[in-house]
């Protein structure tokens, strides 16, 4: 009886172990299944954090470089706008394209630069300067290819620049191994630059756009700047009917001959030229009469005189002549040939008005005035001697010599 007791006992025991080990089972397995779901959602969790890291990553080194690119870029940037303060400082077109090919240059070290013009006219390619064998410093050469300046090679870049004026320059979004950009156009040229990739990997990046745009405008600019001030000087120094000098410019070429005679102990002779009776001519047949009697007399000039010597129209009516290296008598010889000639063009038929005269008056340097006052005095008041001897002549005094030297046309 006490054996079965036991028996029970321990049956008992075993059952309560058998439960409790069951739910000690099912409350691990829950613990375990609730773990490993965290731990999913954790190492989930996890991988999107990695995967955020590395996208910040990735945007960082893309934030990077283009903080490098644009640093670079800036940098370009302000190295042109330095060298572009030398373009504007350029006296002369061969020195801003210099100037232009230093810059490009500069920029592109791995790359053949060339700027070229092409003629509108026969499509003939100038090569003006270039990194392959042409020194920038030496004489511009040129070259004339049997091929069409569109042949040589299809614009990367399109713009229109006639008479200097400048349209933006536009690249796309690739970067370029060579580049073909117009410059500027003037009446006759179109100017090109070239920037070739000299080894096949691209030396124009598509951030350029503003560096181009900005060479293209300035150098364009310069060059016009350089060609208005051209034409200003000449106009300052030119008379717009006859095209000869005007009085500034006789004055200036006058002080200019008596330095240089002083430095080299030389003489040399001016010529007062005056129309006889030209008020009779404005009065009778009109001004534009006059003004054709003016530009014949420009013109019988121009074949009369030597290249070395400056004719100009002083005023009205009234012509200089300086004659470097010219004693006064030959002086007088050669504006007596001149005078005979201009008298025979006014009857060949070229006017309305016939047998118009000039008279003229020499003066001598050192002679007759060692200054531009005393020389022009001179010969002014040995032109008014012509004129009151009855025109149609040409008069030097000079009383150191003692001499006259007066002779009138046959």
């Amino acid at each position: 009886m006490l054996f079965n007791d036991n028996s029970n006992v321990n049956k008992s025991q075993k059952e309560n172990l058998n439960l409790a080990t069951d739910q000690l089972q099912k409350v691990f397995s829950e613990f375990y299944n609730s773990f490993n779901a965290t731990l999913q959602e954790v190492q989930h969790y996890e991988k999107q954090l990695v995967s955020q890291l590395q996208e910040i990553q990735k945007q960082k080194e893309k934030l990077e470089k283009a903080y490098q690119q644009e640093h670079q870029h800036v940098k370009k940037l302000h190295k042109v706008l330095e060298l572009i303060h030398d373009i504007f400082n350029a006296d002369n077109e061969k020195k801003v394209f210099n100037k232009v090919f230093e810059i490009l240059t500069t920029l592109y070290p791995k790359a053949i630069v060339k700027i070229l013009s092409s003629n509108k006219k026969t499509n003939n390619i100038n090569i003006i300067l270039s990194t392959e064998n042409v020194d920038p410093e030496k004489e511009w050469f040129s070259v004339s290819p049997t091929k069409s300046i569109m042949n040589l090679t299809h614009p990367k870049i399109s713009c229109c620049n006639q008479d200097f004026k400048t349209e933006h320059v536009s690249l796309s979004r690739n970067n370029y191994n060579n580049v073909y950009v117009p410059l500027l156009s003037d009446e006759d040229f179109v100017y090109y630059i070239y920037i070739i990739s000299n080894n096949g990997m691209p030396v124009v990046k598509k951030y350029d756009e503003d560096i181009i745009n900005t060479v293209i405008k300035h150098s364009s600019l310069a060059i016009n700047k350089l060609r208005i001030l051209n034409i200003l000087k000449k106009e300052s120094h030119t008379d717009v009917l006859t095209g000869l000098p005007n009085r500034r410019c006789a004055l200036k070429i006058l002080d200019q001959e008596i330095k240089r005679a002083k430095r080299y102990n030389d003489i040399f002779s001016i010529a007062a030229i005056d129309i006889d009776n030209f008020k009779i001519v404005n009065d009778t047949y009109g001004h534009d009469e006059g003004d054709r009697v003016l530009s014949l007399l420009a013109d019988v000039a121009a074949s009369c005189f030597r290249s070395t010597d400056t004719v100009a129209r002083f005023g009205g009516e009234e012509f200089l002549v300086i004659l470097p290296k010219t004693q006064g008598i030959a002086a007088v010889q050669v504006l007596n040939r001149f005078r005979n000639a201009f008298n025979k063009a006014t009857l060949s038929g070229k006017l309305k008005v016939k047998d118009i005269t000039v008279s003229a008056g020499i003066a001598q340097y050192p002679i007759d005035g060692e200054d531009v006052e005393s020389l022009l005095k001179t010969a002014d008041s040995n032109l008014y001697k012509a004129k009151n001897s009855g025109r149609n002549r040409v008069e030097w005094l000079s009383s150191d010599l003692e001499q006259t030297s007066s002779m009138q046309i046959s």
